[in-house]
């Protein structure tokens, strides 16, 4: 997109219906299909995302398919402003290039697919502290066990705490792939969830010492068989070390 010459297509400030249903274009956006046509959407991150322009009874018309899942991802709320900006029109058809821009920063959590475990922790954690969700993936929190002895505003507190933890817990579903997501998918908390990745991917000290020590064993215990080509014991070698390089930095 560096580089580009854009022009203003619209801006507003989201409301709670642009939040919760669709973004309601205004009267005045140019160069937007006349049409329910899909369009190609960049956000200030680069990345691709597929709205499509639709048109209410009244004939006001909104942006719909993938916009709802945008505003999740980019965390936007009532109030915040969007401004969309017209890049070029792709041929004949009526698909758009924009961009859209917003005053939230987007945060897109990595993915956890069984391997470098410890690299995901550290940049999930990053993320978790960004968005002041930490706390309740660290430690959890308190739930009564029953809310009706509550003051206002303890029930209010809770209510937040559980929205909180669903978001994180939500993020940490979001950054796994499905091969490891019936590892937590049982779990209803984001510090259940947490914890369940790390003591299979990570195990406490002891646990992690006697893999270490396992594994300098078969190490040192390693020879080349007969007949085996250099090629082939080089090749046993690295599915012995590769799979476990995190426990050597770590130890």
């Amino acid at each position: 997109m560096v580089g580009q010459k854009k022009e203003e297509c619209f801006k507003k400030t989201l409301t709670k219906s642009d939040i919760d249903v669709g973004l309601e274009i205004t009267g005045g956006a140019a160069n937007l299909p006349p049409g329910d046509e899909e369009m190609r959407v960049f956000d200030q991150n680069e990345r691709v995302w597929r709205f499509k322009v639709g048109t209410r009874k009244d004939g006001r018309r909104f942006m719909k398919n993938q916009w709802l899942r945008f505003v999740e991802e980019a965390d936007l709320n009532i109030g915040d402003t969007l401004t969309y900006y017209h890049l070029r029109k792709l041929g004949d058809s009526f698909e758009e290039i924009l961009m859209a821009s917003t005053n939230s920063s987007v945060s897109y959590v990595p993915i956890f697919d069984g391997e470098n475990y410890d690299f995901w922790c550290v940049k999930m954690k990053t993320f978790f502290v960004s968005q002041d969700l930490w706390d309740l993936v660290e430690s959890g929190f308190a739930e009564p066990e029953s809310t009706a002895t509550l003051t206002q505003d303890q029930a209010k507190a809770l209510k937040e705490n559980i929205q909180r933890d669903a978001k994180a817990l939500n993020q940490i579903q979001e950054g796994i792939s499905n091969s490891i997501f019936p590892r937590i998918m049982r779990a209803t908390r984001s510090n259940q969830a947490w914890e369940i990745l790390q003591q299979e991917y990570q195990g406490d000290l002891k646990v992690r010492t006697i893999k270490l020590q396992n594994l300098r064993r078969d190490f040192e215990t390693m020879k080349m068989k007969e007949n085996e080509t250099l090629n082939d014991f080089s090749t046993r070698f690295s599915k012995l070390v590769k799979p476990n390089e995190d426990l050597w930095g770590r130890h």
